[in-house]
């Protein structure tokens, strides 16, 4: 069974971020995002670098605690935005992380509109460093 997360709610105890590099497969949709986003063209990275990136939401399936989609935000800035990555880690013999979308979003969007009834809120909270 798979539960969503977000990180201003708190991620489940067992969850555990990855600190990796990953190869990534991009979908159509990814490369479609990528080229006509509102801030301009995002580079469509082979990889990955897992600690570049603060999680902010996550799919998760509670029956394997591990994670089945991450949104990741990039920590680094590019044209005063935030690279946001939605991807899918590798599962059953894939090689590569699956990006399913991607945007840019303004450092400066602080995301006062969220809505807490999609998420879950774990008993026992994870406190993430990054």
């Amino acid at each position: 069974m798979t539960k969503l997360y977000h990180r201003e709610l708190g991620f489940p105890i067992t969850f555990k971020y990855p600190s990796t590099k990953v190869e990534l497969s991009w979908s159509k949709h990814a490369h479609r995002q990528a080229e006509v986003d509102r801030y301009g063209y995002i580079s469509k990275m082979e990889t990955l670098h897992t600690d570049d990136y603060i999680p902010i939401e996550i799919e998760y399936d509670l029956d394997t605690s591990k994670p089945v989609k991450m949104l990741l935000r990039s920590k680094f800035e590019v044209n005063n935005c935030n690279i946001v990555i939605a991807v899918m880690p590798s599962t059953r013999g894939a090689t590569k992380a699956f990006v399913k979308t991607v945007w840019y979003n303004r450092v400066d969007d602080t995301h006062k509109t969220l809505d807490a009834s999609k998420y879950e809120v774990p008993a026992f909270k994870l406190k993430l460093d990054k």
